[in-house]
């Protein structure tokens, strides 16, 4: 049987004082070909997730699909007790008075959109998590207000500690900080 390791490190933090330094050094990092990176900043930077190469959400495709299905469910549960479990002939109207429906319907298609979008959102950002490896790292809190962060994450297929650290004093790091991981240990 072989020995497998759980990484000890979450990866290296690079520093950089100005946003147009590190928008300089991320599009270094993905030429040189890593892909398990990101970016923190004090304030947004338009165009950074295509410099990171991240892919837009599909989010928005999911909430459609999700306040589709929850018209439906509106619409076929009002349907449901007015015309089939329980007919009553009110002033005259047939059983099947979809204008009356309306109101009910908006509510399921907005209440199962925003519930789906919810969950989804907390799953693939791993919530809830009440603590993150960089904030291990004393100068991170500076992210928030006046510098600019880049992490290249440990399990990158180019990653290694030293030729990675090289990398990033090269492409201008003022600081690299080794994050540590949560808990690691070792697997027999």
């Amino acid at each position: 049987m072989h020995d497998t390791k759980i990484p000890t490190i979450y990866g290296l933090l690079a520093e950089f004082s100005s946003d147009r330094a590190m928008v300089r050094a991320a599009r270094k990092v993905r030429v040189a070909g890593f892909k398990r990176i990101d970016a923190f900043m004090p304030f947004p930077i338009h165009g950074i997730h295509e410099v990171l190469g991240q892919k837009n959400t599909k989010l928005n495709l999911v909430m459609l699909v999700a306040g589709a299905a929850g018209a439906m469910i509106g619409l076929g549960l009002q349907w449901w007790i007015c015309a089939s479990a329980n007919p009553f002939i009110v002033a005259g109207k047939p059983f099947f008075s979809w204008p009356s429906f309306i109101p009910v319907i908006f509510e399921c298609t907005v209440l199962v959109s925003a519930v789906t979008g919810f969950f989804v959102l907390w799953g693939r950002n791993d919530l809830p998590r009440l603590h993150h490896p960089l904030f291990a790292i004393k100068e991170f809190e500076r992210a928030s207000t006046d510098k600019f962060f880049i992490v290249i994450k440990s399990d990158d297929p180019l990653y290694d500690d030293a030729n990675t650290r090289e990398f990033l004093k090269s492409i201008g790091a003022e600081n690299i900080y080794e994050v540590p991981m949560d808990g690691a240990t070792e697997i027999d």
